[in-house]
């Protein structure tokens, strides 16, 4: 039996449903365009566009991000300077912490030394 192509319909309904989300928190909750959404997040409005319409799914950080958005547009922040810089805490700082840690555990002082054999 050969296995099959392509994604399940699980995820592809999940894509779907996370784009739909997205469209109504930028629509509702941020009322900002496409373009807007992706410079807050660091990514083009084509990609924004790809998200809504169900093609592909955001990475978590992104969804992290929007989501912190709404929430602060719920709290009544309306300035779109500190929705933008919520956004980029997750989407941009997170990443530069992740990559601090990985780098730090390959630090020289963390490796043993091969014993030689005389």
């Amino acid at each position: 039996m050969t296995a099959s192509v392509g994604r399940p319909k699980q995820d592809k309904l999940w894509t779907q449903i996370v784009g739909k989300w997205i469209r109504e928190c930028r629509q509702t909750e941020l009322s900002v365009s496409q373009e807007e959404l992706g410079k807050m997040l660091g990514v083009t409005r084509t990609t924004v566009n790809k998200w809504e319409s169900g093609k592909v799914s955001p990475p978590i950080r992104k969804m992290v991000g929007l989501y912190r958005m709404t929430q602060l547009a719920r709290q009544g922040v309306a300035d779109r300077q500190k929705l933008y810089e919520e956004a980029a805490k997750v989407c941009f700082t997170d990443v530069e912490g992740m990559l601090e840690s990985v780098m730090s555990s390959y630090a020289p002082s963390n490796f043993k030394r091969a014993k030689r054999k005389k």
